[in-house]
Formats: structure tokens, C-alpha cells, sequence
């Protein structure tokens, strides 16, 4: 199996945490100028942001800048396409379909029209009126040491 593409956002974001740049399959002209559309663009993250490198319009120079909560459509999320491939390895890898099993990371729930039920007055009231919060590493899930069989 060839790792690197056919990945959903979740597996490809964890890749651009570890330093790699990371990019949609679809992202890939290399003649397109800017930072939409099928333009070659990436994602790399740094200093805990996200960043999006691509070309300016008009000079082609390097530009890059912190992603915007408009760069992205929900499609861009429940894509199967993000690569840390550039557009020539891509096509000499010659992926055909998406990592199946995506090293165990979640894709987003369906339908998108699905929202979370919570009263906008309170959205924490499940933990009570004034809560007392606790540390995080205190209330992040740990998964269980495996069970050993005698």
C-alpha cells in the first residue's frame, strides 16, 4: 500500500503537524496563479497555525499567509484526496482510490445537515450550572493498556 495519498482531512492534518505539507489531489496546475480554484497551493503547519502556501497572482512569486476560514468548503473536509504528493509524484505513484482504513482516523459524520443540540446559553451545562474544569490531561481519553492473556 502506498501511504501519503487518499487521505481525509483528519489523517492529512496530522501529517502537516509532523512537517509535512499536505495539499488536495486537485490542487495541482502548476500555470494557475493564486489561491483558489485548482491553482497548486498547500497546507503546512507552523507555530501552531495553519498556513497556506501558493503563488501571488499576476507575479507567480511565493506567497504564503494563515488560512482563512474562507479557504475551505465542507467538501474540502469529507474529501478522500489530501497528498503529501506533489503533482508529479502523484501521477508516477498512480493512485487509484483512497487508504481505506486511513491509520485509524475518524472521517467527519454524515449528513452535514446533522448539528450539535445544545442550548447557546450554556452549551457546557452537560458538566453542570458553574462547573469546576479540570486539567486536560486529567479528562483526555487514554485508551487501556491491551489485556494480556495468561
Amino acid at each position: 500500500m502506498t501511504y501519503g495519498s487518499g487521505m481525509i482531512w483528519p489523517l492529512a492534518a496530522e501529517y502537516a503537524r509532523l512537517g509535512w505539507a499536505v495539499r488536495r489531489a486537485g490542487w495541482d496546475d502548476l500555470d494557475l496563479f493564486g489561491d483558489t480554484g485548482q491553482a497548486l497551493r498547500w497546507v503546512v503547519y507552523q507555530n501552531a497555525l495553519f498556513w497556506l502556501l501558493y503563488r501571488a497572482p499576476v507575479t507567480g512569486a511565493k506567497a504564503t499567509r494563515v488560512i482563512r476560514n474562507t479557504d475551505f468548503m465542507v467538501e474540502d473536509f469529507y474529501a478522500e484526496d489530501w497528498t503529501v504528493l506533489s503533482p508529479t509524484c502523484l501521477d508516477v505513484a498512480n493512485v487509484t482510490s483512497a487508504d481505506t482504513d486511513q491509520q485509524g482516523k475518524k472521517r467527519y459524520p454524515r449528513p452535514i445537515t446533522v448539528s450539535p443540540f445544545v442550548d447557546p446559553r450554556n452549551p457546557n451545562s452537560k458538566f453542570g450550572r458553574c462547573p469546576v474544569v479540570p486539567l486536560y490531561d486529567k479528562i483526555r481519553f487514554v485508551p487501556p493498556p491491551p489485556v494480556q492473556s495468561p
